[in-house]
C-alpha cells in the first residue's frame, strides 16, 4: 500500500540517519535502475509518461527524477513491497 505524504516526508528526512547507522549491516538489496526500466519507467520511450503516472499515485512532486524516485522507493519500502508497487512482483520469483 501507499504511504500517506506525512509518512513519506518523516521517511525521506529520516533516511539518512538510519542508513549512516546501519549501512555495513545492510543485507537486504533495494531497487536498481535496471528494475526502474524492467518496469518501464526509465529508458524507454514512454518511460516519462510512465513515471508521472507513478509520481501522482504516490503524491511524489511531478518533476521527482529517476534517481530521487529510486531513493524514495529504496528508503520507504521494502523491495518486495516495492517491486509489487511497480508491478514487478514476480521479478524476485515471488
Amino acid at each position: 500500500h501507499l504511504l500517506s505524504r506525512r509518512q513519506r516526508q518523516m521517511c525521506i528526512r529520516d533516511r539518512a540517519t538510519v542508513l549512516d547507522a546501519q549501512a555495513p549491516e545492510r543485507a537486504r538489496p533495494g531497487l536498481t535502475k535496471a528494475d526502474l526500466m524492467a518496469a518501464g519507467l526509465t529508458g524507454g520511450a514512454d518511460s516519462a509518461r510512465r513515471r508521472q503516472a507513478l509520481l501522482k499515485e504516490m503524491e511524489l512532486p511531478e518533476h521527482t527524477s529517476a534517481n530521487a524516485l529510486l531513493q524514495v522507493l529504496n528508503g520507504c519500502y521494502s523491495r518486495e513491497e516495492a517491486l509489487d508497487l511497480l508491478g514487478l512482483k514476480d521479478l524476485d520469483g515471488m
